[in-house]
């Protein structure tokens, strides 16, 4: 027994001689754990940036090819709410025959899916039958359909999101009135009030004041004339402008309009009059709060990345 006692503390770890507590704590160096830190980089950062750049640069391009054929193919129908939806249901059901759309679940419901979709292809089901054939024999093309399916998707909640933010926090009519052309004593009608008046009242839309003049000038004559002139009512509708008057409230209108809202909705403006003008601080608040939210909501649910 006291034999049995003393081989049981010379075994313990804190018995043991130091050079032997040395030998068993030590680990296998790596090669790259003595050399500089620039090789650890070359050896394991920068494959990372390579595939990560060329990623993005997939990514980016099939996005826009995607975009380009959905914009041209249905630039001309009318319902484009209704399309939208259509195009949506589209996107979901590609995400679903491929499999994709479980890898937006919680981990729980992730299991209880693989179980369930198990039994389902035990039983014969089409759609389990399908995913099968797919992930085995054709995985690029669900990989394929899984991404199409998802830039459809967010094609149209980015259509959708931004229909949200027009309903809401368009402010067209407040930027207008906001002019410095649209100002007493200078209602200047330049292409930036035209714009924002056509977006408003449609392409038939009235001026505020009109001033008949006699020499109408055209476009053209204006863009030929070097000396100071007179331009038409439709241009002018306090009175007589003169090239340089009329350069001067343009300027100030784009500069006032540029001020008011961020760079992107100016030039999605600029692309499209019927594009929303919100200002700055307001479509900053915006988005923060459908951040917020979009992460509150995606942890509730259990989603496994959201936020980490």
């Amino acid at each position: 027994e006291k034999l049995g006692q003393l081989t049981e503390s010379l075994l313990r770890p804190k018995n043991l001689p130091k050079q032997v507590k040395a030998c068993s704590q030590q680990q296998p160096a790596s090669p790259l754990t003595d050399s500089s830190w620039y090789l650890f980089e070359t050896r394991h950062s920068l494959p990372g940036v390579a595939t990560l750049c060329l990623f993005c640069l997939c990514h980016n391009s099939l996005y826009e090819l995607i975009t380009q054929i959905l914009y041209d193919t249905t630039a001309y129908i009318e319902n484009q709410d209704a399309l939208y939806v259509a195009v949506f249901l589209l996107g979901v059901l590609l995400c679903r025959i491929s499999g994709g759309i479980f890898d937006w679940l919680s981990p729980q419901q992730y299991n209880l899916n693989k179980f369930e979709s198990h039994n389902r292809l035990r039983l014969q089901k089409w759609d389990a039958v399908l995913l099968r054939k797919l992930k085995h024999s054709y995985p690029l093309l669900r990989y394929a359909m899984y991404y199409v399916g998802y830039c459809l998707v967010l094609i149209c909640m980015y259509y959708y999101h931004t229909r949200l933010l027009s309903m809401l926090l368009d402010s067209k009519e407040s930027i207008l009135e906001s002019l410095p052309s649209q100002q007493p004593g200078r209602l200047v009608n330049t292409p930036v009030d035209d714009r924002l008046r056509t977006a408003l009242y449609g392409y038939d839309y009235e001026l505020p004041t009109k001033v008949e003049t006699d020499v109408p000038a055209s476009t053209e004559d204006f863009a030929m004339e070097e000396e100071p002139t007179c331009l038409s009512s439709s241009i002018w509708t306090g009175g007589a402008a003169t090239t340089e008057e009329y350069t001067k409230a343009w300027e100030d209108d784009e500069h006032n309009l540029f001020s008011q809202v961020s760079t992107s909705h100016y030039m999605a403006f600029m692309g499209d009059p019927e594009a929303a003008l919100v200002p700055y601080r307001l479509s900053f608040a915006f988005y923060s709060f459908t951040v917020i939210l979009s992460i509150w909501l995606m942890r509730k649910m259990g989603f496994r990345h959201a936020a980490g």
